[in-house]
């Protein structure tokens, strides 16, 4: 964060404001009288209050609606950790009678668990990077690892989401993610966004792709009339795309040349990316894929250098899926079918020999691998 994005955040004092539920007409506003809101992340309701996270001061903000007072609460043990952003407090859940926040803390992410009446800390877990939100899949606790592009629950269930995941609504027939383009908060504004619909099985079904709309930050279901929808349709403006990710930022597509920690290698099997593809460097190279439910075939654009023929045997989670071949130094596509499988999995490229480029080059190399694709 730079020292004028941390100064603005300094100065902000946010407040609540409060709609009727069925028109989105203005009813009120609550802001606390001693103490400012900064950088309010997430509010809910809890047995007649209203928590309100505010990351920038690492407290969450309590307003109780029988007493009309407002009062600070510091979830984070330490005293350090007091009035300064060092968890980034974003997300507020209650589940089990317990209440639940989710500490983004600018890296690898945790789950702080309290007593819903004395707010008690009872533990913390790990789960995800960089995450946000809360829900439920299969009965276990699932955030948004928005850093890794990933969704990740208590049970070890990982769905591949691509892009910065932040969003969710489970509650009609389908579910709704939304994932955004990550960028400086400058930027936010004016970048585009996915609004992607699964199945209550988590099949991909859609994508709704929200052009220079910015970040998604929340998804909520709401009932609203007639008029209130047709005030908000102009902001509705959105391309469709049934039955497959969307061209702009698929959700399917590992590209190993992007120099980004998503795309799935294990460095030190592989030499440096080159923008659009990266060699391997290792007789066996891994990458790390998730599959996701009804995927059943793997993509792979890959070429070799070697002056001959040549070839790369594919493993997935240790079984052979095929082989690519060459008869002269190229690029070629091959498909294979992927084995019943769904989540982490492990991609691992086989080839008989690495080779050096030339004198000028010491490299040893095997493959250049461009994209890999799951459908």
């Amino acid at each position: 964060m730079g020292p004028a994005e941390a100064a603005t955040r300094a100065q902000e004092n946010g407040s609540v404001l409060v709609f009727n539920a069925h028109t989105l007409a203005l009813t009120g506003e609550l802001r606390p009288p001693h103490f400012p809101l900064r950088d309010v992340h997430d509010a809910a309701l809890i047995d007649g209050k209203l928590f309100v996270a505010c990351s920038y001061d690492n407290l969450i903000a309590v307003f109780d609606f029988a007493t009309g007072r407002w009062e600070k609460w510091y979830p984070a043990a330490d005293l350090k950790a007091r009035d300064c952003d060092a968890n980034h407090f974003n997300t507020i859940a209650v589940h089990d009678n317990r209440i639940i926040l989710l500490a983004h803390n600018n890296g690898p992410s945790q789950l702080f668990f309290y007593d819903r009446r004395s707010l008690d800390l009872c533990k913390v877990i790990r789960l995800g990077k960089w995450a946000h939100d809360i829900f439920r899949v299969g009965g276990e606790i699932a955030v948004c690892s928005s850093a890794e592009g990933l969704l990740v629950s208590t049970s070890g269930w990982t769905l591949r989401t691509g892009g910065f995941p932040r969003g969710v609504d489970l509650t009609g027939d389908s579910i709704l993610v939304g994932i955004s383009t990550l960028a400086d908060r400058v930027n936010r504004h004016q970048m585009s966004s996915v609004l992607r619909r699964y199945t209550p099985s988590w099949f991909h079904t859609c994508d709704y792709l929200l052009e220079g709309v910015g970040m998604v930050l929340d998804i909520q279901p709401i009932d609203v009339d007639e008029a209130a929808v047709a005030t908000l349709e102009p902001f509705f403006g959105f391309r469709r795309f049934p039955g497959t990710y969307n061209d702009a930022a698929p959700g399917n597509v590992y590209l190993p040349g992007v120099d980004d920690p998503r795309s799935g290698v294990f460095t030190p099997e592989w030499h440096g990316p080159e923008s659009t593809h990266r060699w391997t460097a290792a007789l066996d190279a891994r990458m790390t894929l998730v599959v996701n439910p009804g995927e059943s075939t793997v993509s792979i654009t890959a070429m070799s250098g070697f002056p001959g023929a040549y070839d790369a045997e594919v493993y997935m989670s240790g079984r052979c899926i095929g082989r690519i071949g060459w008869i002269e130094p190229g690029a070629r596509a091959a498909a294979f079918a992927l084995p019943e499988a769904a989540g982490a999995c492990e991609l691992l490229f086989r080839v008989p020999h690495l080779w050096q480029p030339s004198a000028e080059d010491p490299r040893k190399l095997g493959v250049g691998i461009f994209d890999v694709t799951l459908r």
